[in-house]
């Protein structure tokens, strides 16, 4: 998935169907203002497109995958675009289930990890960096994570843009626990829906 959102973004393929009405600064959807708009998404398609709407469809789609997961009492760990997979019909696969563990019944609902095992730190809810415990719960902050590339088309990894302007000499590690202890978050994405 995130090497098909590069390519789009590259190429120019991605239709904004949020747009600026007026001096207010007002956005609205695109079929608000043509109502033929939702039924030419065929020939969108056609012309290798992707919209905001798609962007939106694929969150969707992820969350219904990872709300499945939890029902089955499954922790992934490593919930990245990267780790989607993409049928032609935009439908979606999470994948790469190498770091995800099932929860036991009498496990307290959480995971603790082995501090010697890789993980990928920029998905990771900040709790769980600083204490290696997983709970279904943590994933709601990768999935954030998640939400934050697709609408960047996966262009930089999270927080990179932040890490190269910090100015002390430390580990990516250290910065990113203190970047968020310290209240920081990742920047919204200029065509994030604002209900997003």
């Amino acid at each position: 998935m995130d090497r098909f959102l590069q390519e789009k973004w590259k190429n120019g393929d991605f239709e904004d169907e949020l747009v600026v009405e007026g001096n207010e600064n007002v956005h609205v959807w695109k079929i608000q203002r043509d109502s033929d708009w939702g039924d030419n998404y065929q020939s969108r398609r056609e012309k290798s497109l992707i919209t905001t709407s798609d962007l939106l469809w694929f969150a969707l789609q992820i969350a219904r995958a990872m709300q499945f997961l939890a029902a089955m009492n499954v922790i992934h760990r490593d919930i990245a675009v990267r780790n989607v997979l993409l049928k032609l019909d935009y439908t979606l696969k999470v994948a790469d289930f190498g770091l995800s563990r099932k929860l036991k019944e009498n496990d307290d609902a959480y995971y603790i990890g082995n501090k010697e095992t890789a993980l990928p730190i920029r998905y990771i809810a900040p709790e769980s960096l600083k204490a290696h415990r997983f709970a279904i719960t943590s994933e709601y902050w990768a999935f954030g994570v998640v939400v934050w590339e697709l609408f960047t088309f996966a262009e930089k990894q999270p927080y990179s843009v932040e890490f190269d302007s910090y100015e002390n000499n430390v580990e990516f590690f250290e910065f990113l626990v203190e970047h968020l202890s310290s209240g920081h978050r990742l920047s919204i994405p200029n065509n994030v829906p604002q209900q997003m």
